[in-house]
C-alpha cells in the first residue's frame, strides 16, 4: 500500500519541479524580450530540455551578433609595394593601389608617416581597422609591418596583406589564410617577420610575362588598358572585400570573391 503513495508524492513533485521550471523558462524568455505566450508554450507541448537548449542557442547567437557589431579587436590591413613616383601604378604595386581604393570608399587617406609607413585608419561597428602601406621596399615589408604590429598590439590573426601574384591571371582574386611565400619578397619578409604565419592573404592577379627571365621587368612596368580596366574593378570591390572579411568571416569572403573578375 506504501507505493501508491509514494508514487502520488512524486508525481506532485514532478509537477511541481515542471512549473518552476516553466516559471523560470518565462523569466529567461522575458529577460530577453522573447516571452511567449503562456498558451503558446503549453499548446506547443514543448519540452523542457529542448526549451532550455532553445534558450541556449538564442544566448549564443545575441553573443556572436554583440561581437560583430561591437568589435573587439583591431584589425590592420596591409598593401605590399614599394614608396616612390617611379612605382606608381606598376603591376608590383597592386597592393597599394588595393589599399588606396579601400581608404578612398572609406573617406580617409593613407598618409602618416609612423613606424617606416604610411597609415591611416577608420572605425566601423566599434573595431579600428589600420591601414599600413610599408615605406621600406617590397622586400623589407615584414620589418616595418612588424614595428606596427607590435606598437597597436594586433593579433597576426588580425593582419590582413593585399599583393600582387604572378600565379594568378589579371582578374582573379584568391583569399586566403596563411601558406609558402610562392616566391614573392614581400610574403616572404611578412612570413620572417610576423609570429605563426597565418594572417590572411588576399591575392590580386596580374598575370606573368612569356619568358621567367623577363619577370623582374614584367612587375615593375605598368598595366596594359585592358588588364587596367579589370584591375580597377578590383580595386572597387575593395571595400565589400575587407568589410566581408572582418565582419562575417574568411570563408564567407572566400566563397563570395574567390573568382575571376572579367
Amino acid at each position: 500500500m506504501g507505493i501508491p503513495c509514494l508514487s502520488r508524492t512524486y508525481q506532485k513533485f514532478k509537477v511541481l519541479q515542471y512549473c518552476l521550471t516553466l516559471i523560470a523558462l518565462q523569466s529567461a524568455y522575458l529577460l530577453q524580450g522573447l516571452l511567449p505566450k503562456r498558451k503558446r508554450l503549453l499548446k506547443k507541448g514543448l519540452k523542457v530540455k529542448k526549451v532550455q537548449l532553445k534558450i541556449k542557442t538564442l544566448t549564443k547567437n545575441q553573443k556572436k551578433k554583440v561581437q560583430v557589431k561591437e568589435g573587439n579587436s583591431n584589425v590592420l590591413i596591409v598593401g605590399l609595394g614599394n614608396p616612390g613616383s617611379e612605382f606608381e601604378q606598376t603591376r608590383h604595386n597592386t597592393g597599394f593601389d588595393f589599399l588606396d581604393s579601400f581608404a578612398s570608399q572609406n573617406n580617409t587617406k593613407i598618409d602618416k608617416s609612423k613606424l617606416s609607413s604610411l597609415l591611416g585608419n577608420i572605425k566601423k561597428n566599434g573595431t579600428t581597422i589600420y591601414l599600413c602601406k610599408p615605406q621600406s621596399y617590397m622586400n623589407n615589408s615584414g620589418k616595418s609591418v612588424r614595428s606596427i604590429k607590435d606598437f597597436y598590439k594586433i593579433e597576426s590573426t588580425k593582419i590582413i596583406v593585399v599583393f600582387d601574384d604572378l600565379d594568378l591571371e589579371v582578374g582573379q582574386i584568391k583569399i586566403k589564410r596563411g601558406g609558402s611565400s610562392a616566391g614573392h619578397n614581400g610574403i616572404k619578409s611578412m612570413i620572417e617577420h610576423l609570429p605563426g604565419n597565418d594572417f590572411i592573404r588576399i591575392r590580386v592577379g596580374i598575370g606573368k610575362p612569356s619568358e621567367k627571365s623577363m619577370t623582374n621587368k614584367y612587375v615593375l612596368s605598368k598595366f596594359k588598358n585592358d588588364d587596367l580596366k579589370i584591375i580597377n574593378k578590383i580595386n572597387n570591390l575593395a571595400d565589400k572585400i575587407i568589410i566581408s572579411i572582418v565582419f562575417k568571416g574568411i570563408s564567407f569572403a572566400m566563397n563570395t570573391f574567390n573568382s575571376k573578375i572579367q
